[in-house]
């Protein structure tokens, strides 16, 4: 992770890089907290320092807080509430919690959906995929895909 972070650096020297914490990420606060409890609170020990995040410019959101690229707000997925892929698919899942256009990631699946309110305003949801293994040992059997997004933000 180290090494992806120093790319992305490398390739996109002058760009805002910023890092959302997810489900994933948080589980080294907890672990570090169970395991270590008398260290956990030294800010060498936090998820940031270990990735040197600050030595690349990289902004480590920790809270469940949107980013925001430009008026889209992105969130990683699991702060919204459980079950939002029942209804049909994550981003409509999205969209009915939210009932606003949003980007989220955590579910390993893409997905869209688009609605209109009534004053015809456009709302469109979007689910990533992953960039992970496909396959991996702890759940062999899945639906997930590989996606990204890319976000062009107009500056007027």
């Amino acid at each position: 992770m180290r090494e992806f972070i120093g790319y992305l650096r490398h390739e996109f020297p002058d760009i805002p890089i910023v890092m959302k914490e997810g489900n994933h990420e948080a589980r080294w606060k907890h672990w570090l907290f169970q395991h270590a409890a008398e260290i956990s609170d030294d800010p060498r020990m936090s998820l940031s320092a270990w990735l040197d995040l600050d030595t690349h410019g990289v902004e480590f959101v920790e809270d469940q807080r949107p980013v925001m690229l430009g008026k889209l707000p992105v969130l990683h997925g699991h702060e919204l509430p459980k079950g939002m892929a029942a209804p049909v698919n994550v981003a409509r899942g999205a969209f009915l919690r939210t009932l606003s256009t949003v980007l989220v990631g955590h579910s390993h699946r893409t997905s869209n959906h688009a609605e209109s309110d009534i004053w015809h305003k456009e709302i469109g949801c979007w689910s990533t995929g992953c960039l992970c293994d496909l396959r991996p040992e702890f759940r062999v059997i899945n639906r997930w895909n590989h996606g990204f997004a890319v976000v062009v933000i107009q500056i007027s």
